[in-house]
Formats: C-alpha cells, sequence, structure tokens
C-alpha cells in the first residue's frame, strides 16, 4: 500500500504499492469467483455448516480416492484400526480409574490393580 497513517482502502484503491510493482508487474486483483467472500462468515450458523459436513466429507473422500486409490484405502484402513485401539484404551482406562475410586472395596494395591487391568484386561 502507498503512503502512511491513512485509510489502508483508500491506499489499495490508488496505485499499486512498490512491492506490488516489483513482484508481480503491477496491481494484484483477485478476479476469480473463489475470490469474493464478502460476508461468508456471516451467512454460516451451526444448521448450514452441520448441513454441508456431509457433502464437503464426500468431495474429500472422492478427491482422495480419485488421486491415489491405493493410499486412501491405507489410510482408511489405519484410521478406524486407530479408532479400535483408542476405544480399547478409553475401556482399559475407565476400568483402572474405577478400580481405584474412593468406592472401591481396597485402597491397597491400587497402582497394581490398575496396572494389571491396563496390561492384562483378561485378568480382571
Amino acid at each position: 500500500m502507498t503512503g502512511g497513517g491513512g485509510d489502508p482502502l483508500a491506499a489499495a484503491a490508488g496505485s499499486p504499492s512498490d512491492s506490488e510493482q516489483l513482484l508481480f508487474g503491477g496491481e494484484l486483483t483477485y478476479d476469480y469467483g473463489w475470490g469474493a467472500h464478502d460476508g461468508a462468515w456471516l451467512k454460516l450458523g451451526l444448521r448450514a455448516m452441520a448441513g454441508s459436513l456431509p457433502r464437503q466429507v464426500a468431495v474429500a473422500v472422492r478427491l482422495a480416492r480419485e488421486a491415489d486409490p491405493r493410499a486412501f484405502v491405507t489410510v482408511a484402513v489405519s484410521e478406524v484400526v486407530r479408532g479400535v485401539a483408542q476405544a480399547v484404551s478409553l475401556i482399559a482406562v475407565n476400568s483402572c480409574s474405577s478400580s481405584c475410586s474412593p468406592s472401591a472395596p481396597s485402597r491397597t494395591g491400587c497402582a497394581r490393580r490398575c496396572l494389571r487391568s491396563c496390561w492384562w484386561p483378561s485378568s480382571r
């Protein structure tokens, strides 16, 4: 932008700045449709965002599958396995914390029971 201390919009409406001239050879303008987002954040509510989420996920899945089907399958399977592993670990932590709760019959050996329930779930 040119000038100092003035209104930035007024300065931007004038001639291109020295850096624009040096880097781009003139004024840098966005004349593409995706470049105009006037007030888009005002129009997007929670319901509209939740309604558009399935379409956005479907587009992302379709593009990923088209780009590299093998990598897509690898990532999808990895994420499912990660989710199952996380669920198992959360169940183990829940059982561990319930064995150390104040309402447990005996709090002696709490750490031992906790480790046993985390590492050997079948020994409960």
